[in-house]
Parts: structure tokens; sequence; C-alpha cells
């Protein structure tokens, strides 16, 4: 398990054995549907009574489009659409409403390339845990589906190729935000690591899930500063709408929220961060763009 030092800077990656153990623990348990919310659109396993998203069976459809694209062609980033459908959307974003409501959120902080924490501006997030389970069962069972069933569909590709690293199945980092009217996320690379002398971010692959309607139109886009040469590269703005998942390398890809723009809209995100056992160096890809934004 990683230090305390570096659960600082990689914002909490834990062990992924809690969520193994997920579906026969909660098995045994039984959780009240409440009337003003949309649970009764999704079915529930028979066996184990856990709310049925198709998260892992879309992570598997997806794998091999995420690593033609990040590892083959060495593309910044990869937008999928509708990956989920708008049920589980509405699902996940009632449940992220829910733990805002009991008091799990609090002020969302980052670390700057100087090891420095910091509060953003107008954003909330929480860390979800199994123990949430009772108030976010859809944003649990996504996490815990998304966490078993890719590292392992990308790690098949890693050792098809013979390449020497691979996805940890052991831990990750999450995050589940809400950016409130007028919020947003300053510049920023999620993996800050460049040299291997600060603590051990290991971060590599960010898995943004975005939990707004699809007819979302009230700003805060997700601005990826794409590597061009040792520039700092072109911007290219990315509309979170609802059912959108954006995956990027967390250690190479700049990128900032934009300002939300609708005075009455939340802006709700779930990232997960995929992990792997590299040494954190400069020479790794894209090292030349996060120089040009944060010099040293």
């Amino acid at each position: 398990m990683p230090s305390g030092k570096t659960l600082s800077v990689a914002m909490a990656l834990r062990n992924a054995v809690m969520f193994r153990r997920l579906a026969p623990r909660l098995a045994t348990q039984r959780w009240t549907q409440r009337s003003t919310r949309c649970y009764a659109m999704i079915p529930e396993c028979e066996e184990t009574g856990l709310p049925l998203l198709g998260a892992a069976a879309r992570a598997r459809e997806v794998a091999p489009q995420l690593w033609s694209a990040l590892f083959e062609r060495d593309e910044p980033y990869v937008v999928i659409d509708d990956f989920l459908g708008p049920d589980a959307v509405a699902a996940m974003r009632e449940d992220a409403a829910r733990l805002r409501d009991v008091g799990r959120f609090g002020p969302s902080r980052s670390v700057g390339r100087d090891g420095v924490a910091f509060d953003k501006e107008a954003v909330l997030s929480c860390e979800p845990e199994p123990s949430d389970f009772d108030d976010a069962p859809h944003v649990l069972v996504y996490t815990r589906d998304m966490l078993l069933t890719l590292p392992e569909q990308l790690n098949g590709f890693l050792e098809a190729a013979g390449a020497a690293q691979r996805v940890s199945t052991s831990a990750y980092g999450t995050k589940l935000a809400v950016t409130l009217p007028s919020g947003a996320y300053p510049r920023h690379v999620d993996n800050a690591c460049a040299d291997g002398s600060g603590p051990a971010d290991k971060r590599w692959l960010t898995v943004i899930f975005y939990l707004q309607d699809d007819r979302w139109r009230g700003g805060g886009a997700l601005r990826l500063w794409v590597p061009d040469g040792d520039g700092p590269g072109e911007p290219v703005d990315v509309e979170p709408v609802g059912d959108r998942l954006v995956c990027f390398f967390s250690d190479r890809i700049v990128h900032e929220v934009l300002p939300t723009e609708d005075p009455d809209a939340l802006r709700y995100a779930h990232t997960l961060w995929l992990v792997n056992e590299g040494v954190c160096d400069a020479s790794r890809p894209g090292q030349a763009t996060v120089a040009a934004h944060f010099p040293p």
C-alpha cells in the first residue's frame, strides 16, 4: 500500500481488494428504495441484489479502443459517448446528490508541482467508499466494475505487446466531484511527479465519467492541452455532457476545467485513476509540454 505521504499526492490510492469483496458482503444487506429516486429503472442481479449498470461489459468493449488509441497510435485522449445509458447516469447523479446531502462532500483539493495542496474554487468532492453503499449503490457498483475489469483488459494487451509495464490491479485513485456555479479547476497535470524525487505518485490513466444530462449546456468544459512538439500544445475543449467517458494519460496531459456558466447547474464528474508501478522520470512522453506550462 502507498505511504501516507503518497496518499496526499495521489488522491488516496487505495486497495482494490475491498471492491472485490463488495458483492458477496452486500448480498446479505438490504437497502430501501426512496420514492424520490429513479432506482426502479435499474435492474438488479438476482443473486447479489446489486444494481446492474453494465459497466463491466462496457469496459471490456471499449478496452480495445483505449488500447489502440492511447498506446498504439499515441493519441492524447479518447472520448467515448453513450457509455452506460441515461438511466444509469441519472441513478449515479442521484447517488452523488445524496452523498452531498448527507455531508460526504468537502472542499476538493489538488497538489501543485511544488507539492503544496490547495482548494479548488467552488468545487466539492469525496472519495466513495464501500460504506457509502446505502446512499450511493450505483456509484459504488460502477467503481467496482470498472476497477475489476478495465485494468485486467488493458494488461492483456500490454502483455501481448511485450510491454514491461502493467496497470495495477491492487491500487487505484477515485474522486466524485461537483462543481458549483462559477466553479473551475486550475490548469494542472494529475501526476506531476516528473523526476522521481518526490512522493511516488503512480497514477497512469485518468478515466472521467460525466453524470450530467446529455443535453448539458452549462459550460464547465474540460480543456485538454494536446502535446505539439516542445511548446505548450493546442487547447481542445471537451464538453462534460452526461454519459461521456474521457480517458488520457495522467502524467502527460495538462488540463483544466473552464468555469460553469449556468447559475442553477451543478457539474458532476466521477474520476478513476488507474495506476502502474513504473518510476516517474523526465523522459516520459509529454514532459516537454508539461514543462512548457509549468517551467521550473
